[in-house]
């Protein structure tokens, strides 16, 4: 994947950054068990003396070079029990002295010597989906501060009750979060302004980013603007947002229908929803326009894309904002 330069640094400094706790954690262990555990002390400067000597050997060449590593490694695995069994003995993990690295394969390095650990490549992926999503206060978004009760209790005019339906929703969108994986469900969240929609969706991706997900959360306006620059090269970038937003774990596209319909747009929403389903990777839209509103505004394939590939959660009722407001006066 394509990221960009500012994506990179980012992800390089917070590798070193979780290198140098471990190590400084280890540092700090190390020293309280120094001044606790004088021997372990001693084991390590007779360990740190094996080395050099093993070291002075092969630059000498000599003959007997193979039994002495071996009578060394012998020397140096009886020095380490000893050392463990001296922390045991005093309440501590055998492993008390070891830095506890975030990724043991790389050792919070990034790299592997076949190239970037998985670790890394994980790291620029978030990276790259926090710098595309547009909502930065997502953590006030959650299921619990979504509040059913603010929907009717009285039937609308075709006998569905909005505060039953929206009850329902939430558990779906709950379920959904908790139990998120590359094989879920895309989700079309359709229904008028002020229903919810944005909220819901937001809740679902605060949970997906807290459990590890890489999400990226944007307005179809505002991707759509960005593919639009970025294929004209309207703007210096070297990240390839198509690339980005059709290999996250999670895209969450905001109000499909808000932006300006060109033929570039449409032909852009199609690639990207063709993309993530041969990918095989979970979409939630959010959408205030219909079936046949979709159809006509982004053409019947795209609308079939849609209808045919989504779980539809229909939101109903009265705009909650406006009910929010209301009360607050």
């Amino acid at each position: 994947m394509g990221y960009d330069k500012a994506v990179h640094i980012a992800a390089h400094e917070k590798m070193q950054q979780r290198r140098a706790r471990a190590l400084e954690r280890a540092h700090a262990h190390q020293e309280e068990i120094y001044q606790k555990i004088p021997q372990v002390l001693a084991i390590d400067q007779e360990l740190a003396k094996t080395s050099l000597y093993v070291s002075r050997a092969v630059l000498n060449k000599r003959n007997d070079i193979g039994e002495l590593i071996q009578g060394l490694r012998l020397k140096t695995e009886s020095l380490q029990q000893k050392k463990e069994h001296l922390l045991l003995q005093h309440g501590y993990p055998a492993d008390y002295l070891l830095a506890k690295f975030h990724c043991p394969k790389c050792e919070d390095r990034g790299y592997l010597q076949n190239g970037t650990c998985d670790c890394m490549k994980e790291l620029l992926k978030q990276e790259a989906a926090a710098r595309l999503s547009s909502v930065h206060n997502i953590a006030s978004f959650t299921f619990q501060n979504f509040h059913v009760n603010l929907y009717s209790n009285q039937p609308d005019a075709s006998g569905v009750v909005p505060r039953e339906r929206m009850r329902e929703i939430l558990e779906y969108c709950q379920q959904y979060a908790s139990t998120f994986s590359l094989a879920s469900r895309n989700i079309l969240m359709m229904g008028h302004t002020g229903l919810g929609k944005t909220h819901l969706s937001l809740a679902i991706a605060n949970t997906c980013i807290q459990n590890g997900a890489g999400v990226v959360y944007a307005s179809a306006q505002n991707i759509l603007t960005k593919l639009e620059q970025e294929r004209f090269n309207r703007v210096e970038a070297s990240q390839d947002t198509f690339e980005t937003i059709t290999s996250c774990d999670l895209l969450i596209l905001d109000d499909l229908g808000s932006e300006f319909t060109t033929q570039f747009t449409t032909s852009a929403v199609f690639n990207l929803l063709n993309s993530r389903i041969l990918k095989g990777l979970p979409t939630i839209i959010s959408t205030n326009l219909t079936p046949k509103e979709l159809e006509e505004r982004y053409t019947q394939r795209v609308a079939s894309r849609l209808i045919g590939s989504f779980d539809i959660l229909r939101f109903v009722g009265s705009d909650i904002r406006f009910i929010l407001k209301k009360n607050q006066m």
